[in-house]
């Protein structure tokens, strides 16, 4: 009897011996996978990032101009009407003075 329990013992050692390494040929297989896709993911991001750098560089060179102009119109937009409130503030303190 205790020869058949040392076979059986044999046989689902020798299944478990064969399962580890059919385990040890896959997870080999997947690191492979996952440095493969590291790698094409890490090319994609830095072509992504030299494009979106690209954008921001021409997007800044066309609108540069444009807020140059825009804050000169600005600035001598605004100075007449800083001017104006002040006045109208000089005037509101005047009446409010009044009797």
């Amino acid at each position: 009897m205790n020869f058949k329990a040392g076979n059986a013992f044999n046989a689902s050692a020798s299944v478990f011996e064969a399962l580890s390494d059919v385990d040890t040929k896959f997870s080999k297989f997947v690191d492979k996978e996952c440095d493969v896709i590291n790698g094409e993911v890490k090319k994609w991001f830095k072509k992504l990032a030299v494009c979106r750098s690209a954008l921001f560089s021409s997007v800044e060179a066309l609108m540069y101009p444009r807020r140059k102009k825009r804050r000169l119109t600005t600035k001598g937009s605004q100075m007449p009407m800083q001017k104006l409130s002040r006045q109208v503030r000089l005037c509101c303190v005047g009446l409010s003075s009044m009797p």
